[in-house]
């Protein structure tokens, strides 16, 4: 969906930088400079949601992969000591319930990882004097409950961001029927010179049927190509 609107923005940016880079030949409609004017604005708030969007979306996403990484480093500390320990004093039910490897801890689900964390630290508990002769000690588990914490922080957040992002989609589709609405109205006044400056009126009907080619591009899988207009009025620019 981002992807589609960074495409479809900088398509409507061809069209309006065109535009504003003849600005003194838009005189011949009244409200055509305005327009163009309104359009800018539109599009200048579309890029602002959408970098603000992807900033966000990707920076949260970056901060929980970092603290996932740390949380399963950390617990696979204790795990090979509860194991150690397990092996030499036979303790079979402590051995399974802390039998995780890096693989398996990389593979949980979000909230799954966190329940396995919270239910190994829980398991060693009874047993850490013992296990302190196998390096785990107080520190060394409230060092993991403290990166478990923190990891388990961000999954609220993921929510939040998903929602956030989900209100900014809705945003930005109002914006771009806003777009669509003042091209419309555009079209319809250049129209106006399509025989007293039919050259400039071709390379404005150009950059709007390649806007319409590429957003009626077929998804994959499909054979046919949606072009409106006269095709044979696009032409090879130099």
């Amino acid at each position: 969906m981002q992807k589609r609107m960074i495409n479809k923005r900088r398509m409507y940016i061809a069209v309006v930088d065109f535009l504003d880079k003849n600005k003194t030949r838009l005189d011949f409609a009244p409200a055509l400079p305005a327009y163009v004017d309104a359009l800018q604005d539109t599009l200048s708030q579309i890029s602002t949601m959408l970098e603000a969007q992807l900033a966000t979306s990707e920076g949260h996403t970056k901060t929980k992969e970092a603290l996932r990484h740390q949380l399963i480093a950390s617990i696979l500390e204790l795990v090979k000591r509860a194991k150690a320990f397990a092996v030499v004093t036979d303790n079979k039910v402590l051995f399974e319930a802390v039998n995780f490897s890096y693989t398996k801890l990389r593979r949980l689900p979000q909230a799954s990882l966190a329940g396995a964390v919270k239910s190994i630290i829980n398991t060693c508990k009874p047993y850490i004097s013992d296990l302190a002769a196998y390096g785990l000690n107080d520190e060394m588990q409230l060092q993991v409950e403290k990166k478990l914490n923190a990891y388990t922080a961000t999954l609220p957040g993921t929510k939040r961001v998903i929602a956030s992002r989900k209100t900014a989609t809705d945003k930005l589709q109002k914006l771009f029927g806003e777009v669509n609405l003042l091209l419309k109205k555009i079209d319809v006044l250049m129209e106006i010179i399509n025989t007293t400056d039919p050259l400039f009126y071709r390379e404005y009907k150009n950059l709007r049927l390649i806007d319409d080619l590429k957003r009626k591009a077929p998804d994959k899988g499909d054979t046919e190509v949606g072009v409106s207009g006269d095709v044979s009025e696009v032409t090879i620019m130099e």
